[in-house]
Order: C-alpha cells, then structure tokens, then sequence
C-alpha cells in the first residue's frame, strides 16, 4: 500500500458552507478574530459569499441567506 503524507492539501476536497443573515458582519468578526481570507466578501449564488481558511486548512465559505 502507498503511503500518503496526510499533512500535505489537508483539507481538499471538502466543501463547508454556512448560512448567515449579514456576510460582510460575519466577515468582519472573521477578521478581527485573525481568520486567512481566501476570498473576501462578493456577489455570489447564494447572495454575498466570502471563504476563510481554518487552522486546520479547510476552507469556510459563508453565504448571506
């Protein structure tokens, strides 16, 4: 059996999306609590949409609903 290096794309593959009633306040909070945005607030399919990095590598995306 290959062995794989777990620590490296940690996290790809996986899609985490969070509904919330106001992006750009959750952004905000996101920031001043010294989250990685990957993507900051914009138009998208679910209304404003931005994506953060969490400290294990998964990606958060959250949509205004």
């Amino acid at each position: 059996m290959p062995q794989t290096d777990v620590s490296k794309d940690f996290g790809v593959g996986t899609a985490l999306w969070f509904a919330v009633t106001d992006a750009d306040a959750a952004h905000a909070r996101m920031v001043t609590s010294g989250a990685e945005v990957v993507s900051p607030p914009q138009p998208g399919p679910f209304g404003r949409v931005f994506t953060v990095r969490d400290p294990d590598g998964y990606l958060l995306t959250f949509h205004q609903a």
